[in-house]
């Protein structure tokens, strides 16, 4: 991020197009000028085919020129390293996920742009969600009517964000079906959003006999002396409580 300033070397990043910021348990990424609040974490479940591949033993050439002219025991620790299992980390998936060399082709020529100025990649969900879109297009059957009369031809992809299902209302249904989702969750987990809390109150609630009573008196003063006495029929505080 220091190195993209004016006074550092913004040079170095003008063809960048993918930077990332790894550690073993934290990885990020971004493009160049992408600001650090927008810097992104890559979600995808990969561990099924990456973890044969994190265990696969390098071969003896590729130590060779890995170690070079490294003392013997630096080599003998890593190798004895290499005997033991580990765990797939944010740093394997990240990696994968982004730099093998199909996908990163694919991120630069389809899923980068320049918006006002701003180079700007698309995050994971973005790219999924484009990804379903091309492999499901096709005519549905239950659009709107208004919108198939200039474009019989057409697809229809609708992208709500308020709930998609009410009762007089399916926008599902009249899209033709699900392609694909990003839950709330999935959007806190991503620190996309902050979370929407809801706290339960105990409001009291108490019923004032004495005022009621005697704005009863006030507007009965004139009636039969039988209507004073449904007095005794107002609800108690427990009432109040379980209504």
């Amino acid at each position: 991020m220091r190195n993209q300033r004016d006074d550092e070397i913004p040079q170095l990043f003008l063809f960048s197009q993918l930077l990332l910021g790894v550690s073993k348990n934290e990885a990020k990424y971004g493009t160049t000028g992408t600001a650090l609040k927008f810097w992104s974490v890559w979600q995808e479940d990969v561990d099924a085919e990456l973890a044969p591949l994190v265990n696969r033993p390098l071969t003896t050439v590729q130590k060779d020129r890995m170690f070079g002219d490294r003392n013997a025991p630096v080599r003998a620790y890593f190798e004895q390293l290499e005997q033991q299992p580990r765990e797939v980390t944010p740093q394997d998936r990240t990696l994968y996920s982004l730099c093998r060399p199909e996908r990163l082709l694919d991120l630069m020529f389809n899923f980068t742009l320049f918006d006002a100025g701003d180079k700007k990649v698309a995050r994971y969900q973005q790219f999924f969600c484009i990804k379903k879109i091309l492999q499901r297009i096709r005519q549905y059957e239950a659009m709107h009517t208004r919108m198939r009369k200039p474009l019989p031809n057409a697809s229809f992809f609708g992208f709500p964000g308020p709930p998609s299902t009410r009762k007089e209302k399916n926008t599902i249904n009249k899209f033709g079906g699900l392609i694909d989702t990003y839950t709330i969750r999935q959007a806190v987990d991503d620190k996309a959003v902050v979370p929407l809390l809801y706290e339960g109150r105990d409001v009291e609630q108490q019923v004032d006999r004495k005022t009621i009573d005697r704005w009863f008196d006030q507007l009965t003063v004139n009636l039969t002396p039988e209507l004073p006495a449904t007095r005794c029929c107002y609800p108690s505080d427990g009432d109040f409580l379980m209504d």
